[in-house]
């Protein structure tokens, strides 16, 4: 999962205008996060993924019935919340797997 498939969904979702935004609202950082790790091919730190992952977690639900972006992205945003658990958990396992 990288941030540019997020970032993707999320725009064409409508629910993210700029990469600038994104990375200011979204992922709580400065506004040139999201370009600053794609040019450096970083990953996005575990604390990107958790801040995601609860700002998308939490529009699931509110999403429901509602005939916004989010209300019919409804099911794509639970998939999306599924697989950045899951880039958080193959994180986590690869810190504790480094340890001694």
């Amino acid at each position: 999962m990288t941030l540019r498939l997020i970032y993707n969904f999320l725009h064409a979702a409508a629910l993210v205008g700029s990469q600038r935004q994104f990375s200011r609202e979204w992922l709580h950082r400065q506004p040139s996060y999201m370009s600053c790790c794609e040019s450096r091919s970083r990953e996005p730190s575990l604390e990107v993924l958790l801040i995601l992952h609860n700002r998308i977690r939490r529009l699931v639900p509110a999403s429901l019935g509602n005939p916004d972006a989010a209300g019919q992205y409804r099911e794509q945003l639970g998939e999306l919340v599924a697989e950045i658990r899951y880039a958080i958990g193959r994180r986590l396992q690869s810190v504790r797997s480094d340890g001694c």
